[in-house]
């Protein structure tokens, strides 16, 4: 059995560590790309690749949202190249319930399946670095994890925004995994403050609402700094809500529970995880400023680059090109 992931990475140096390691002890092959970053992230990826073999290295020069015409792209170049049994889809907080490949091909081996979709297992750290969850909250966003039946049988494999789901998934057969993907959306509040601006950015290069969450938020976190550290650790366990601040101080600490003695592994991997300084946030908040002022006064095209700079590929961002995106079928 071969097994793949596909990554979209943009500064995640505090869980960058944790994340390397943890594909490379479950999959056969990583295709990583990085959008630009510019605290040491994309640094790390080459050191990891050139260790472990296993780690393609792309590089994303775009100030635009284009994650849908890009991750299709890395998927279906995944899919001709190496034709893995089970491809899936990735952020840098997400992590699958195994420590090791092993582990991982024995659960996928019972499923008779062409897609399925992980629900996530929203986690938070407390301050002693320990996984915290809240059961009665489970969120209901789920990722897609793709087979070599349905490449198959669909052809050019279209991506939905946030790696929800795939185009013409209604005619695929699916089954619901025995397992849960766990996500660790916030770390720190420092994390938290860096993810507001991030968040608010992504608002405004969409220039739509569907980002208009992170600016409501934004503004009650701001206004209640005092209480951050309650917030980001009650936050980390219901995201993915939309909710207020309201409901996010209001929930249940009782039905909070630690992470069972089966993920001491990742507890251990998220140990390395870096706490950002407040010189840290400041120059995220300069290059947010950066990345919206850019935006602005050049064109909206994206262009994709292997390890050693050459050009791959122009995602051009024109209506038609969009058109001709959501209806290409080969």
């Amino acid at each position: 059995m071969k097994t793949a992931v596909v990554s979209m990475i943009k500064n995640e140096i505090d869980i960058i560590d944790a994340f390397l390691e943890h594909i490379c002890s479950c999959f056969d092959v990583a295709y990583l790309c990085d959008n630009m970053s510019n605290d040491g992230t994309y640094e790390k990826i080459v050191d990891k690749a050139n260790q472990t073999g296993k780690i393609k290295v792309f590089r994303l020069d775009s100030r635009s949202q284009i994650q849908s015409v890009l991750v299709s792209y890395l998927v279906n170049s995944c899919f001709v190249d190496t034709n893995p049994d089970f491809l899936f889809l990735l952020d840098a907080d997400e992590f699958l319930p195994f420590s090791d490949a092993a582990m991982l091909n024995t659960c996928l081996t019972s499923l008779d399946t062409e897609l399925f979709f992980m629900n996530w297992d929203n986690m938070a750290l407390d301050p002693s670095g320990r996984l915290i969850n809240a059961p009665i909250y489970r969120s209901t966003i789920q990722k897609v994890v793709i087979c070599r039946s349905a490449k198959s049988k669909v052809g050019n494999i279209i991506v939905d925004a946030g790696n929800h789901n795939i185009k013409r998934s209604r005619r695929l057969k699916t089954k619901e995994p025995p397992f849960r993907l766990i996500h660790v959306p916030i770390r720190s509040k420092e994390q938290l403050i860096k993810k507001l601006f991030t968040g608010n950015i992504a608002m405004i290069l969409s220039r739509e609402n569907i980002n208009y969450h992170w600016k409501l938020l934004a503004e009650s976190c701001f206004a209640n700094m005092e209480s951050i550290d309650e917030i980001a650790l009650k936050y980390g366990v219901r995201y993915g809500e939309n909710i207020g601040i309201d409901n996010i101080m209001s929930t249940d600490v009782s039905c909070m529970q630690w992470a069972g003695p089966e993920l001491a592994w990742l507890e251990s991997l998220l140990a390395s995880c870096i706490i950002s300084s407040e010189a840290d946030i400041y120059m995220h908040i300069f290059n947010s400023i950066s990345q919206c002022r850019d935006a602005a006064c050049h064109n909206r095209d994206g262009v994709l680059y292997d390890a050693h700079g050459n050009m791959l590929k122009i995602f051009r961002l024109d209506l038609l090109s969009r058109l001709q995106h959501l209806f290409r079928v080969n």
